[in-house]
């Protein structure tokens, strides 16, 4: 596994300075949280880091291997997968061919072997339906496989787009506010699950607006403000900052 480096990264849109000399590393193995109020640059970040915008200035690195410009499915290749904030589903496919699209076992099968349905294309499918059905025993979705996406609740819809982007089997899983709408119960399972996929070696960076889940969960934490890093460091150091408080947690305890 390899580690996600940020260095001096920028972004701007016209006028506007969306994120400004941001430095962060996600390593293997470990939870790290990204957090700040509305309209902060985090979005951006992910963004920027799977391709779908390009910096102003910086560099972004997996391992040893700049990724900063390449394009979006040369990064997920090398193993960046991500959720989206805004939940982002083919709403009539089943759950089950909805991670199955996100397996990639096909890419790799020649395209002649595809079209004529080759025994190595079967055996590639077969390898995506194992490798979903594990995923969906995993997050406790097995009796939803037939369900059709659009039919989920919006709990199940948050499970199905994390599932889809652990098909890709990455290195890196960024997740833009993966509990969203959930109570504490639905949250607190999703923490778990978190906890064994970084236990995995997989490196997370959690974006999350729910304070009391991304300090218990998190390793270290990022606090960006107005696309500026203010603070970073362990959950105690970041929470007891007045910045921080001042910028994000108005005030209160968490």
């Amino acid at each position: 596994m390899a580690t996600l480096k940020l260095s001096g990264v920028s972004r701007r849109f016209g006028g506007v300075q969306a994120v400004k000399d941001l430095s962060m590393t996600v390593e293997p193995g470990r939870i790290t949280g990204l957090i700040g109020p509305n309209g902060a640059g985090k979005t951006t970040v992910v963004n920027l880091i799977t391709g779908l915008l390009k910096l102003t200035a910086g560099t972004i690195s997996l391992g040893d291997r700049d990724i900063h410009e390449l394009p979006p499915y040369r990064v997920a290749q090398l193993g960046i997968a991500r959720t989206f904030q805004n939940i982002r589903l083919l709403r009539n496919a089943s759950v089950l061919d909805s991670i199955v699209a996100g397996c990639r076992q096909e890419e790799a099968v020649p395209l002649y072997a595809q079209a004529l349905g080759l025994p190595a294309m079967r055996r590639a499918r077969a390898a995506s339906i194992e490798r979903a059905r594990a995923l969906m025993a995993e997050m406790s979705m097995s009796e939803y496989g037939t369900h059709l996406a659009g039919e989920l609740s919006y709990g199940h819809q948050r499970r199905l787009e994390i599932m889809r982007a652990l098909a890709l089997n990455p290195a890196v899983l960024l997740l833009d506010e993966p509990v969203a709408g959930m109570n504490d119960a639905e949250a607190e399972e999703l923490g778990r699950v978190f906890r064994r996929l970084a236990a995995r070696g997989i490196a997370i960076l959690l974006i999350e607006h729910n304070m009391r889940f991304v300090m218990a969960l998190c390793d270290e934490i990022y606090v960006v403000a107005t696309g500026e890093l203010i603070d970073h460091g362990q959950p105690d150091k970041v929470r007891a900052n007045p910045r921080v408080i001042e910028a994000y947690l108005g005030g209160e305890a968490c």
